[in-house]
């Protein structure tokens, strides 16, 4: 949706500020194309479900002032230019935007990709604020900042030699240390691994012999891997998976983080710690009925 309209409005300004083609009609026409396209999908979605967009993501779009500028700050600004090392590619972008804009340059170097890149992301940092966001929604964001930094090194290297390539280091060896974030869990870096690793434990634990045929209640995420063998991890052999939202009791209790971990102080007055497996910030707390 935001590259639909990002387009059109690239070609806008292209036309004002750039240069006044004789194809700018035809480009707009063309671009009307994916709003037809969405039109007709609207359409057989209404016709099908009953409704043009779905309900629950509706209602987790919020149009308060601190819900946007909450979102818009910690997943379009801090997310995606600043955090993982990517600081440094941002504020060198910056400071070379900067340095145009002091020389009067700034004109010059506007192109059509440059726009498009502009316009985009702005567009989806102003949609993501207002809609329901995961950080990895914003994954689409890093070829932007990738290319936005490319730039910047490329017209850097043109004024002085070797200069990109010594930015370009920094940068490279920057991303590869944030690659792996000890501190969080998280789907947008390897850090992931370290919650796998934990719940592959958690499950060949639960498989001892002293589990057999014990009710165990689980939570999303793991709850799901109990009951499929494609999401990879060991199903159970002899004990029997609960998930939480069953009001039954259980002999043995597992939280998780990342995970249901926030709640584990609302019960453990009848509950007794068995065992726990920790990897960095990945943690699995098993205990039993006391």
């Amino acid at each position: 949706m935001v590259l639909a309209i990002a387009l059109p409005l690239a070609l806008v300004v292209r036309y004002l500020f750039v240069e006044r083609s004789n194809l700018f009609l035809r480009g707009i026409l063309l671009y009307v194309i994916p709003f037809l396209v969405f039109a007709s999908f609207l359409i057989v979605q209404k016709q099908t479900y009953g409704w043009y967009l779905n309900p629950n993501n509706l209602n987790a779009t919020k149009l308060e002032f601190n819900s946007i500028t909450q979102r818009a700050w910690d997943y379009s600004l801090k997310f995606v230019w600043l955090r993982q090392g990517r600081w440094f590619l941002t504020a060198t972008s910056l400071i070379y935007l900067v340095v145009l804009i002091a020389k009067g340059k700034f004109k010059n170097g506007l192109n059509a990709a440059m726009a498009l890149l502009v316009i985009f992301s702005f567009g989806f940092m102003v949609f993501s604020s207002i809609a329901s966001c995961l950080h990895r929604y914003f994954l689409v964001m890093m070829p932007i900042v990738s290319v936005t930094f490319a730039i910047t090194l490329y017209r850097i290297n043109e004024y002085k030699k070797n200069a990109g390539i010594l930015l370009l280091t920094i940068g490279l060896v920057l991303n590869l240390y944030f690659l792996n974030d000890k501190t969080q869990n998280s789907e947008v870096n390897l850090s992931y691994k370290n919650q796998v690793v934990v719940n592959k434990l958690l499950f060949n634990y639960l498989n001892q012999p002293k589990f057999d045929n014990k009710k165990v209640k689980l939570d999303f995420p793991i709850f799901e891997a109990t009951q499929d063998y494609r999401y990879g991890y060991a199903i159970p052999l002899k004990y029997q998976a609960i998930p939480f939202s069953e009001n039954v009791a259980a002999d043995c209790y597992v939280y998780t983080v990342p995970g249901n971990a926030s709640n584990l102080s609302n019960n453990t007055d009848s509950l007794i710690l068995d065992h726990t497996i920790t990897i960095h910030s990945a943690s699995a707390f098993i205990y039993l009925k006391r």
